[in-house]
C-alpha cells in the first residue's frame, strides 16, 4: 500500500482550523466541523466555522481598511510589487500544498501537482495587468475635460466549490485583490485547508491585515457573508440552485454578482476526428476529477460512422483507468473518489434510476475490492468507477441534470444539424468539446453551440487570459482575463471645466437674472460631405484642391426673442476659398430672421465671391453649416418649451459642418 506521501500531508495539517481574520488564525465562535478524507473517510482535522458575528466583525474590518485606503488607494505598482511576492511564495509550497489538497478532496496527487503548479500563472497575470492599467480621455463636448479611471468596488465576497479549492479561490482572489478591494473568502467546509493557509501567505507576501480574510463554514456562514448589505459584489462558484438563491440574496442588496454555476457538458465527435486521439481527449474531459468539475463532458455525442469504433476503445481506456484507481498519493493513480458519502450516494442513486431503454456499457457499481493497483482499500472510501450508459435520450434525466460524477449519457448522431441540436438540448451552457479534423466544421459547430467555453481537440484547457463562464443557466459573468478584471472594479468620471473664471461668468450662472438664457450650448456635427480621402495625396496647392478637401467650418448663431439672428461666430479650418465663404456668411445672415437666413443659396455665395466651380462645396458647406444651427436651434427651442423648464428668449446653437 502507497501510505509514505499520506504521512507526510498530514503533518503539514494543523490540528485544528479557525477563520483567519484581520492577519491571523482566531478561534470562531460558529460550530466544529470535521474535514474528511474521501479517500478513507477519516477525519483529516476540523474546523471551526465563522458564525455571524465573526462575519459581521470581518466585514467591518474589510470595510474600514477600505476606507483608509491602505490597500485600495495604495499605488498600483505597489499592490502589483505585493502580488508578485504572493506569486512567488505559493510557488516555493506547490508541492506540500498539492498533498494537502489531495487529501482534502481525494483526487489524485498527479492531478493536483499539475493544478497547483499553475497557479502562480494567475496572480502574475493580474499583478501585471493592474500595473499596465489605463484610464482614457472621453470625447465629452464644450469647455470640458472628461477623464475616466477606474476603482474598486469595496468589500467583496466570494464563495468557492470543493472540488478545486485553491484553483477557484486563486482565480478569484487575484483579480479582486488587483484591482484594490478587500476580500472575504468562504471556502467550502468539505475542502478548506489549501484556502485558509493562502491566507498566511498573503500576510507574508505583505498583504495589509484584513485585505484578504477566510471564513470557513457551511451554508450558515454562506448566508451571513452574501446577505450583508455592505458587500458591493458577491462572486460564487456553486451549483445552479445555490446560485439562484445567493443571486436573489445579492439583488436585494443592488450588489454586482458573478456566478459560475453548473453544466452537462456534451463532447461532439464527428466521423473525421482523429479516432485515438478523440478517445483520450473524451476520456480526460470525463473523468479529470472523477467527473466532479462543471465542465465535465458528461455528454459524450458520437457520429454514427465512427460510433462503434469509439465505444469500443472508450470502454477499453475506461477499463484501463478503473484498474489503476487506488490510493490517491499514489503517482501511478488515475482517479480518486467522490467527495463524500452524499456524493456517492447521488451517483448511486443515478444508476438505480435509469430509464428502460438506457443500458449500461461499463461501471454502474461502487469498488469495494482492494485496488488492482496498489491493494488500496477502495471499500473505506467513496470510489465510484468510470461509467458509461448507452441511449439515453435528450428528455431523460441522466441526460438534463448533474450528477456531478463520473457517469456519462451516451448518444449517437448522422450529420452536422443533429450533432448541434443534440449539443444544446440542455439547459445549461457553460462548456462544450467538439473534435474533427475540418477546420470549417469545427468553427461552424463551436459557433452554433449554446456554451460560454468551446474547445476543439481538447478539454479543459484554461488560462488566466481566457475568459471563462457560461451561457443559459450555467451562471452570469466571467473569470479570468480583462472581463474578472473589470468585474471587480468600477468606471469613475472626473469632468472638470476648463473654461476661465469670466467665461464661466458670462455662461454658466444658470440662475442669473436676465433674459438671456447660458446654459442652451451644444454642438451638433453633421457630415453630409464627408468622403473618404487620402490626406498624404492632396495637393498642396489650395487652388488644386477640390470636393472632399476637408474644409471644416464651425459656427454658433444666438437668437433674440424675436427670432432675429444676433450674434454669428464662425470658425473654418481649411482653404482660402472656405474661408471667405464663412466670412461671407457672417455678415450676411447677422440681423436677419432665422427664416430669411435658410432661404440663402450657396450659389448666392459663390456668386457674390466669384468662387470657381471647382470650390463650389466650399460656399455648399456655408450653406449646410448655417441651416444645420437653425434646425439645431429650433430643435431646442421646442423641447424647452415644452418641458416648461425654462423660458428661452434668447439662445444659441452650434454646428459643425465637414467636407
Amino acid at each position: 500500500m502507497f501510505t509514505t506521501p499520506v504521512r507526510r500531508a498530514a503533518s503539514l495539517i494543523r490540528a485544528q482550523y479557525g477563520p483567519h481574520i484581520n492577519g491571523k488564525f482566531v478561534e470562531g465562535s460558529g460550530v466544529s466541523i470535521p474535514v474528511l478524507n474521501p479517500a478513507t473517510n477519516q477525519p483529516i482535522t476540523s474546523v471551526t466555522s465563522a458564525s455571524a458575528s465573526d462575519v459581521a466583525s470581518a466585514i467591518s474590518s474589510a470595510q474600514e481598511l477600505f476606507n483608509a485606503g491602505t490597500w485600495s488607494r495604495a499605488p498600483v505598482l505597489e499592490r502589483s510589487k505585493a502580488l508578485t511576492r504572493l506569486a512567488r511564495l505559493l510557488e516555493a509550497r506547490v508541492g506540500e500544498l498539492a498533498e494537502i489538497e489531495s487529501l482534502q478532496t481525494g483526487r489524485t496527487i498527479r492531478e493536483m501537482k499539475v493544478q497547483l503548479g499553475r497557479l502562480p500563472e494567475w496572480i502574475d497575470y493580474f499583478a501585471a495587468l493592474v500595473r499596465t492599467q489605463q484610464g482614457f480621455v472621453a470625447p465629452t463636448q464644450g469647455p470640458l475635460l472628461n477623464y475616466v479611471t477606474r476603482v474598486p468596488l469595496g468589500v467583496v465576497a466570494q464563495i468557492t466549490p470543493f472540488n478545486h479549492p485553491l484553483l477557484i479561490a486563486v482565480k478569484k482572489i487575484a483579480p479582486a485583490l488587483a484591482a484594490g478591494n478587500s476580500v472575504i473568502v468562504k471556502p467550502s467546509e468539505l475542502a478548506p485547508i489549501t484556502v485558509l493557509e493562502f491566507a498566511e501567505l498573503a500576510i507574508e507576501a505583505g498583504i495589509p491585515p484584513s485585505t484578504l480574510q477566510i471564513l470557513p463554514g457551511g451554508p450558515e456562514t454562506g448566508q451571513a457573508i452574501v446577505s450583508d448589505p455592505r458587500l458591493r459584489k458577491v462572486d460564487v462558484t456553486a451549483g445552479t440552485t445555490a446560485g439562484r438563491a445567493i443571486g436573489s440574496t445579492v439583488g436585494q442588496n443592488l450588489a454586482s454578482y458573478t456566478a459560475e454555476l453548473g453544466g452537462k457538458a456534451p463532447i461532439v465527435v464527428f466521423g473525421d476526428a482523429d479516432l485515438e486521439a478523440a478517445v483520450n481527449g473524451a476520456a480526460f474531459a470525463c473523468f479529470v476529477a472523477s467527473g466532479q468539475t462543471c465542465v465535465s463532458g458528461t455528454r459524450l455525442i458520437v457520429e454514427d460512422t465512427i460510433y462503434d469504433a469509439f465505444v469500443e476503445r472508450f470502454v477499453d481506456k475506461m477499463k484501463s483507468i478503473e484498474w489503476r484507481m487506488g490510493d490517491p498519493m499514489n503517482p501511478k493513480s488515475t482517479m480518486g473518489p467522490l467527495i463524500s458519502t452524499s456524493a456517492l450516494a447521488r451517483a448511486e442513486s443515478a444508476i438505480s434510476n435509469l430509464p428502460p431503454h438506457a443500458h449500461i456499457l461499463h461501471g454502474g457499481t461502487r469498488l469495494t475490492s482492494p485496488s488492482a493497483l496498489d491493494a488500496f482499500p477502495l471499500a473505506n472510501g467513496n470510489f465510484f468507477p468510470p461509467t458509461l450508459v448507452a441511449n439515453v435520450q435528450p428528455s431523460d434525466t441522466l441526460w438534463t441534470e448533474e450528477v456531478f460524477g463520473p457517469i456519462i449519457a451516451l448518444a449517437r448522431f448522422r450529420g452536422e444539424a443533429e450533432g448541434i441540436q443534440l449539443a444544446n438540448a440542455c439547459k445549461y451552457g457553460l462548456g462544450a468539446g467538439v473534435w474533427t479534423r475540418d477546420v470549417g466544421r469545427a468553427v461552424r459547430v463551436g459557433r452554433a453551440i449554446e456554451a460560454g467555453l468551446v474547445w476543439v481537440n481538447a478539454h479543459h484547457r484554461n488560462d488566466p487570459s481566457s475568459p471563462w463562464g457560461g451561457m443559459k443557466e450555467s451562471g452570469i459573468g466571467r473569470e479570468n482575463g480583462i472581463e474578472a478584471f473589470e468585474s471587480y472594479s468600477q468606471s469613475k468620471s472626473t469632468i472638470v471645466c476648463t473654461s476661465t473664471p469670466e467665461e464661466m461668468r458670462t455662461k454658466d450662472d444658470w440662475f442669473s437674472e436676465g433674459d438671456d438664457e447660458k446654459r442652451l450650448y451644444h454642438e451638433k456635427v453633421i457630415s453630409h460631405y464627408e468622403r473618404p480621402r487620402n490626406v498624404g495625396s492632396l495637393p498642396k496647392n489650395d487652388a488644386d484642391v477640390g470636393t472632399g478637401c476637408g474644409d471644416v467650418m464651425k459656427l454658433q448663431i444666438r437668437v433674440d426673442e424675436n427670432g432675429i439672428i444676433s450674434d454669428v461666430k464662425f470658425k473654418t479650418f481649411g482653404c482660402g476659398s472656405a474661408i471667405a465663404s464663412s466670412s461671407y456668411m457672417t455678415e450676411r445672415v447677422k440681423g436677419l430672421s432665422l427664416e430669411e437666413a435658410g432661404k440663402i443659396k450657396n450659389t448666392d455665395i459663390a456668386q457674390e465671391l466669384s468662387l470657381p466651380p471647382v470650390k463650389l462645396h466650399c460656399s455648399m458647406l456655408a450653406e449646410d453649416a448655417i441651416r444645420s444651427a437653425i434646425r439645431d436651434y429650433r430643435s431646442k427651442r421646442k423641447m424647452a418649451q415644452k418641458s416648461g423648464f425654462m423660458d428661452v428668449t434668447q439662445t444659441s446653437s452650434s454646428a459643425s459642418v465637414q467636407a
